[in-house]
């Protein structure tokens, strides 16, 4: 079985088996309207049981509850945000014709 942990600390969310081990993870950034999703990994041996989906869902509700959009910047976040109406509302969209900046990878609430 696989729980998953936000640790805000680290701007990540986890997903760890029974014995505490991490199995995989989705690691953001914090911009000023927003977080960027940069990154997400599910160790080989536990792909297939919808862990990655799980560690984006975990980012998105931690997101909600703070009134922050996402930006989906690593390929899968892209991918599972892409033409699916269940993250439509948490999407980040800018007022500007620009592309959005991406955060720097790594910037934490305290920088």
């Amino acid at each position: 079985m696989v729980s998953y942990i936000f640790k805000r600390d680290r701007n990540k969310v986890a997903a760890v088996d029974e014995n505490g081990k991490e199995v995989g993870g989705a690691v953001f950034s914090i911009c000023d309207a927003y977080w960027t999703i940069n990154h997400t990994f599910v160790l080989p041996e536990f792909r297939g049981q919808k862990i990655a989906e799980q560690l984006i869902d975990e980012v998105v509700k931690a997101a909600s509850e703070e009134g922050v959009k996402l930006v989906p910047a690593c390929s899968y976040a892209e991918w599972l945000f892409k033409d699916n109406p269940k993250y439509e509302a948490i999407v980040y969209k800018s007022d500007s014709s620009e592309p959005i900046e991406r955060c720097p990878l790594g910037r934490r609430l305290d920088d």
